[in-house]
């Protein structure tokens, strides 16, 4: 049987092939399949494609939920406020290291971005995406744990841990290889779509991808080169913090919001739940997702865990979360996490065994495991593998 090769270029567009002649003439010798992608960050986009599930069916939606408390007896958030106080002062007598450093026991540190708030981190629980062996789901098998299961070997080689070995065709000695990247990611949102510090960076990680595929025999490898979602540019940021204090709501004590850059969860009252919906309605270019809503998107509907209510930014606008980023002027020039709906948010896939022009990331793993004749295990997503095709 041949190998498999997977190649994870987190946040590769369809549009960026044309900065990378490599994958460009891949792309032409077997086609571009469009990916539609799942509602959220790369958190639920990472899941969905290990799993092949949703997030309502694997769990996964938004890194930051809301703990459970024993004895919580309605909401209140006073205990906020000296907090708040302490850190829109921080940035006055610190620098940005300083910051970066005291933040860390919050979980920031390398991962220092908008939409997250240090003085409500405290009030919430995380969950963190660990794409290995330890990878796994109470709710749903993934890719490692079903390879496990039927002895097949694989090894998976993330460049960010270790970017002098990881993409070298001596590691393609597995009966699956799998290689992981999220270069791409990380500098579309830092220099923006179009600029000239992307394209330095699409061109290398287009030389990475040539160094470790150029002249495999394709009659001995099934090769998937994939990713998670699109970019969309940054058109607009909104301060919510301000535009909450212009119309004298407080976060904090009367309600608790929390920010993810393209969405705000809001936990408060059933009495003041009107009045934040007509207040996102008329002041933030946003969609507010009712239950039909996310249904639709396939979103863990588990109570309030996600926020009593979800409000999702139009493309192009991102939230700024606090006085950190405005004073530090800390922004992202690009962003994902809008609406699946909106074509600029689709991965791609680029396969010597798929024909399909356009697909969904759940599909991924069954494409896999129909290689290697295991049935679906209750996934959402569905095999369009060809393995007949002829390169």
């Amino acid at each position: 049987m041949k190998k498999t090769i997977l190649l994870f270029i987190d946040a590769l567009k369809p549009e960026y092939l044309k900065d990378m002649p490599f994958l460009a003439s891949f792309g032409k010798k077997c086609g571009v399949c469009r990916l539609h992608t799942v509602l959220g960050y790369s958190h639920a986009a990472h899941a969905s494609i290990w799993t092949g599930c949703y997030p309502e069916k694997h769990g996964l939606f938004l890194s930051y939920y809301l703990k459970k408390f024993k004895h919580k007896k309605s909401y209140t958030f006073e205990w906020t406020k000296p907090v708040q106080t302490f850190s829109l002062s921080l940035p006055r007598l610190l620098g940005e290291y300083a910051i970066r450093k005291s933040m860390q026991p919050f979980g920031w540190g390398k991962g220092f971005r908008p939409g997250i708030q240090p003085q409500l981190l405290s009030k919430l629980a995380y969950e963190e995406v660990a794409e290995d062996k330890s990878f796994q789901f109470a709710r749903m098998p993934t890719l490692f744990s079903i390879l496990d299961d039927n002895h097949i070997s694989y090894k998976y080689f993330r460049e960010d841990t270790d970017s002098t070995r990881c993409w070298r065709k001596e590691n393609i000695n597995q009966e699956i290889s799998i290689f992981f990247t999220a270069l791409i990611d990380y500098y579309a949102q830092s220099y923006g779509l179009g600029t000239r510090g992307l394209q330095k960076i699409l061109q290398e990680v287009d030389q990475k991808a040539q160094s470790l595929l150029s002249d495999l025999d394709p009659n001995k490898y099934d090769i998937f080169i994939f990713s998670d979602h699109g970019m969309v540019q940054t058109k607009q940021v909104f301060d919510l913090n301000h535009e909450f204090k212009k119309k004298g709501l407080k976060n904090g004590s009367q309600f608790f919001a929390f920010y993810d850059s393209t969405f705000c969860r809001v936990w408060c009252q059933k009495h003041l739940q009107n009045k934040i919906i007509s207040f996102f309605k008329r002041n933030i270019p946003s969609t507010y997702l009712d239950r039909n809503m996310l249904r639709k998107f396939h979103v863990p509907r588990d109570n309030n865990k996600y926020g009593d209510l979800i409000f999702l930014t139009h493309p192009g606008i991102v939230l700024a979360s606090n006085k950190i980023q405005s004073i530090l002027k800390v922004r992202m020039k690009a962003m994902h996490g809008f609406t699946p709906d909106y074509k600029e948010m689709d991965g791609i896939l680029l396969s010597n065994c798929v024909t399909t022009s356009h697909a969904k990331i759940i599909d991924i793993l069954p494409s896999i495991l129909q290689k290697y004749n295991i049935k679906n295990l209750g996934m959402d997503g569905k095999s369009i593998l060809n393995l007949h095709r002829k390169m």
